[in-house]
């Protein structure tokens, strides 16, 4: 094995890897994960495309207003709470470093 292996974890990670995948479900199908919501969330907006009638053009920039608007206010947002950690969730952020509490200021 080369260093550069050993550095990244070699035998150790293919380990964590194996233990990791063994809690998988024998029923579970990745594909199926990833076609089964794309599907639903393009025959959703199939349907809502269909359902609209007479629109004007300023219905029309409804999306991309509420776009331009919510993903700075997400950002920022997000940035003030701290990104990677959960304030509401602290069971989430399980890469948090020895001596931090999660959720709150520091």
């Amino acid at each position: 094995m080369s260093p550069e292996t050993q550095a990244q974890g070699g035998p150790i990670h293919e380990r964590r890897r194996a233990e990791i995948a063994a809690t998988v479900p024998s029923w579970y199908s990745p594909a199926l994960h990833l076609v089964l919501p794309a599907l639903l969330g393009l025959g959703t907006m199939a349907g809502a495309l269909l359902s609209l009638r007479d629109l004007r053009p300023l219905e029309l920039l409804a999306v991309p207003a509420t776009m331009l608007l919510a993903t700075p206010t997400d950002e920022i947002r997000t940035v003030r709470r701290g990104r990677g950690r959960s304030a509401r969730f602290p069971i989430f952020s399980a890469q948090q470093k020895p001596g931090r509490t999660s959720g709150g200021r520091h």
